[in-house]
């Protein structure tokens, strides 16, 4: 929740950011790309500190300091300032999806684990759609300015939630950080092709969602829906969705194996874009909602 409201929360004011800077909807939604392209390439250091300092702890620090950063995004008066902000933010938000994978296989049974992982993506799916929602809906009576503050805030509260209730690792052990070592591990990753296949479908898949949801709100803003602003933030409750079906398919996968789960979550990701291409409302809504629920069961 902390995390993917911070990560977020700029998507739902991507139409007020092009306008109040003059730039394109493509150039706007750098202040979403800047923090996810980023974190990408923070993951693995800060998975590497975290056999270091222990999950709990990068987990607890990442998301402290990226919801005070987020404070302090608002405050700026120049894109170059926003986006260089937010590529920061991504930086300090790279500690949790890095380390969350890894403490839960650690401390979470086998047996359970598909289920548990699929209950941590279904968190993700909640503090996406609260990211984008408390401030999608704050823009209708403050400034973009305002909306951000209000997520960020959000954010601090739900760290300090997390670093109340987390469990303590029980069967992590600490390790030497070697730079050789790392670079080694990393090495070897990378000669995996299964792994680096892997790789490649989230790239796409994460690509193309984030890319949708960016575009999203300049579509239905403009004609020929052209929708009320708290009308276009209530769309991001379709996020629900994914709250259901990636828990639902975590268990799916325990069931009937991990490849097969994926490739009709896929499938179902292009039949949810080909409906959502029309443009008819209708065809929108309903193809977003099969879109969000096949991304994040996949």
């Amino acid at each position: 929740m902390a995390t993917f409201i911070s990560m977020y929360s700029a998507q739902a004011v991507l139409p007020q950011l092009a306008r109040e800077f003059d730039v394109s909807p493509a150039t706007s939604a750098l202040a979403v790309s800047a923090t996810t392209g980023v974190l990408a390439f923070a993951i693995v250091p800060a998975s590497i500190l975290s056999e270091r300092f222990g999950r709990i702890r990068v987990m607890a620090a990442s998301a402290l300091v990226s919801a005070l950063i987020g404070l302090l995004i608002p405050l700026a008066h120049d894109l170059g300032v926003v986006l260089a902000g937010r590529a920061l933010q991504g930086l300090t938000l790279a500690g949790v999806p890095a380390v969350a994978m890894a403490y839960l296989a650690e401390e979470v049974d086998g047996r359970d684990l598909g289920a548990a992982m699929g209950r941590y993506i279904a968190g993700t799916t909640i503090g996406g759609l609260s990211g984008r929602l408390v401030a999608g809906l704050a823009l209708d009576v403050v400034s973009w300015r305002w909306a951000m503050e209000v997520a960020a805030v959000v954010a601090l509260v739900f760290t300090a939630v997390f670093v109340r209730l987390a469990p303590p690792s029980r069967f992590f052990a600490a390790k030497p950080i070697g730079v050789r070592a790392s670079m080694h591990n990393v090495a070897t990753h990378l000669r995996n092709a299964r792994v680096m296949a892997l790789v490649a479908i989230a790239f796409l898949l994460m690509g193309g969602f984030v890319s949708l949801y960016n575009i999203l709100g300049f579509r239905l803003l403009d004609e020929p829906f052209a929708l009320p602003q708290a009308l276009v933030s209530v769309v991001f409750v379709m996020y629900l969705s994914g709250t259901v079906t990636s828990a639902w398919a975590g268990r799916l996968a325990d069931r009937f194996g991990r490849g097969r789960v994926l490739l009709a979550s896929i499938t179902f990701m292009l039949v949810g874009l080909a409906l959502a291409w029309v443009d008819w409302l209708p065809g929108v809504l309903v193809g977003m909602l099969v879109f969000t629920g096949a991304f994040f069961a996949a």
